[in-house]
């Protein structure tokens, strides 16, 4: 097998290049595939690098590491287990037909009821994901959502808010985790697998562009740019975003101020948060050294009470992503 060598100095090409060596390996391995016994290295490979994009090439306990070298050896090549008569509707009422399953690809979403379900679904972002897919390659991949939620009245109303009209699976009883035996953290409950049904890439697309383009460049085959844009160094106008105290039925925005004070173009590849009402809007133009980039934040409140949230900005400075907490209060 041909060796691929990378090497880098600056910690944010590390983790850019990383990437890159994961999809260029993986499509190797694809080629290569003309056995079984190759097609069974590439699902572990590919498992494997999966958990580097979710988790860096930066140092970690060693207990984790181990946790999360078993977790993949586990579900390598693994085969997902479905309910024989899931009952798909939309937005929890209208009942349809369950997606199709003969497709080459699936991308199976798991969610318990445990935590916030809008944080964790981020519904909107899966909206944009499934554009990407359509665009890229349509007709290609089914998406599976069971949901599994406490209150399901809530889970109506977060389907409604977001507009979100695709098919999905409330599964009242936990079926498909009592067949499958899912891991309990939230990076390993969302699986891209093939059309045998067995694992291909564990993570979850919307909460880390990395594992998305991991998923993109699998579905479609295309291979991602190798060119990593040249670490530049912002300000930040605050690293905290105070909403104040605003009512439930009130949509609170606000906005930052991030100025290129480098050398290189600002280049935002994505901008992740940890709940579903919160959401980032920008242009995704590069910004020039010495201009600024305004970031518009947009709060829609699915519940009353303190709000402490977190953005993270996915960009080329040193380290790869900016941090900035989101606090308010809904009455």
């Amino acid at each position: 097998m041909k060796k691929i060598y990378f090497y880098t100095h600056s910690p944010i090409r590390s983790r850019y290049f990383l990437n890159i060596f994961c999809i260029e390996y993986i499509s190797l391995l694809s080629r290569q595939a003309h056995s079984s016994k190759i097609e069974k290295t590439m699902n572990k490979a590919t498992l494997f690098l999966t958990s580097l994009l979710l988790f860096g090439i930066t140092a970690c306990k060693e207990n984790r590491e181990a946790h999360i070298t078993r977790l993949v050896q586990e579900w390598s090549g693994k085969e997902i287990q479905f309910p024989e008569h899931p009952v798909f509707t939309i937005q929890g009422k209208d009942t349809v037909e369950a997606p199709t399953d003969t497709l080459p690809y699936k991308i199976v979403v798991y969610v318990d009821s445990t935590g916030c379900m809008s944080c964790r679904l981020q519904l909107v972002r899966w909206k944009e994901m499934m554009a990407t897919l359509d665009s890229l390659a349509a007709g290609k991949t089914s998406l599976l959502f069971y949901l599994c939620p406490k209150d399901l009245h809530e889970m109506q109303y977060i389907l409604r808010r977001d507009a979100f009209r695709h098919p999905v699976c409330i599964d009242t009883t936990n079926a498909i985790q009592h067949l499958n035996h899912f891991p309990e953290e939230d990076n390993f409950q969302t699986f891209l697998v093939g059309k045998d049904n067995r694992v291909l890439a564990i993570g979850n697309p919307v909460h880390n562009p990395h594992v998305k383009d991991l998923y993109l460049s699998l579905i479609s085959g295309k291979k991602i740019s190798t060119q990593a844009p040249p670490a530049t160094s912002v300000q930040l106008e605050k690293s905290e975003v105070e909403l104040g105290t605003f009512s439930r039925k009130e949509e609170k925005t606000d906005s930052l101020r991030i100025t290129n004070t480098g050398n290189h173009p600002l280049v935002i590849h994505d901008v992740v948060t940890d709940c579903g009402c919160l959401q980032a809007q920008f242009d995704k133009r590069p910004v020039s050294p010495g201009k600024d980039l305004l970031l518009r934040i947009v709060y829609r409140p699915d519940q009353t009470g303190y709000v402490n949230k977190t953005l993270r900005i996915y960009t080329n400075v040193e380290g790869g992503i900016l941090t900035v907490r989101v606090k308010g209060k809904v009455e």
